[in-house]
């Protein structure tokens, strides 16, 4: 499997003492996600994910990953698939396969960065195309609201610990 246009790494443990942490490796060209055994430092599986994926984050558990669809390929615009993405690829890391794929309401959303909140009970998802926060509850699979950021290109979120506030850059502005 070829390891090409590496976008983002995340480290994920699990809860399970005899379950090793992992390193989350999002393969955008191939659609795919590995996970590199950090004890080993081979890859220990991989999953397809959605059309050209971008971003992962990570339950604090470590039980589930979340791999953003970003759909949008701004290289090669001919293709026929060249719209806005509009769900997450759910990972069981303790099952080492994909779950339930997550819808993120209307369409178009180019969903980007992913936050999950301190309990992991919800994520919090950029959406590039509507300008604005998703917030999914992580446990129901499903989305809750969204936030309007008002800004072009909403890309990565981080929530303060409280969960009061949300910071988001943007690529346009």
């Amino acid at each position: 499997m070829k390891l090409n246009a590496l976008l983002l790494t995340t480290l994920l443990t699990t809860s399970a003492a005899a379950t090793p942490a992992y390193l989350g490796v999002v393969n955008k060209a191939d659609g795919t996600a590995s996970f590199i055994n950090l004890e080993t430092y081979k890859t220990d599986f991989f999953v397809t994910a959605g059309y050209l994926p971008h971003e992962m984050g990570g339950s604090p558990d470590g039980t589930h990953a979340y791999v953003s669809n970003y759909g949008k390929d701004h290289v090669r615009s001919e293709s026929p698939l060249n719209k806005p993405g509009n769900t997450l690829t759910l990972v069981d890391m303790l099952a080492q396969k994909t779950g339930k794929e997550i819808d993120l309401g209307v369409e178009p959303c180019g969903p980007h960065g992913i936050h999950s909140s301190a309990d992991g009970k919800r994520l919090y998802v950029t959406c590039e195309e509507r300008q604005e926060i998703v917030v999914v509850d992580a446990e129901r699979k499903q989305m809750l609201h969204s936030i309007s950021t008002g800004q072009k290109q909403s890309h990565m979120v981080v929530a303060d610990a409280a969960e009061k506030r949300a910071y988001v850059t943007s690529v346009g502005p």
